[in-house]
């Protein structure tokens, strides 16, 4: 996993360290490398997602969508054992970095 990076922003000309510069003690992430890992496991397989812990369980099933072609609606998320709604975020249930989320599908009975 990669670390943020990290840079002193200094954007203007003139702006120079040690100058007493209002740019000395600015320091910005990129990012590209502040998303946070989390898996899902699916058929006996766990598959890690890059999304931050503020994102909505949605964002992440759209993920979901992507990577194993399964409509977000035929999906049922749960972590720990219990189910997490599409309307929260992740640490709304308190999912942190590494954390295990068991993915399963719901077959929508068929329409006559």
């Amino acid at each position: 996993m990669k670390l943020p990076y990290v840079s002193n922003e200094m954007t203007s000309p003139g702006n120079i360290p040690g100058e007493n510069s209002e740019y000395d003690d600015v320091w910005t992430f990129d990012t590209e490398y502040t998303q946070e890992l989390v898996f899902v496991q699916y058929l006996g397989k766990s598959v890690e997602f890059s999304i931050s812990m503020t994102q909505k369980i949605s964002e992440l099933q759209s993920l979901i969508e992507e990577k194993f072609v399964i409509p977000v609606a035929d999906q049922k998320l749960t972590h720990l054992g219990s189910p997490v709604t599409s309307t929260h975020s992740l640490g709304d249930y308190g999912i942190r970095v590494g954390d295990l989320l068991t993915l399963t599908i719901e077959f929508r009975g068929q329409k006559s």
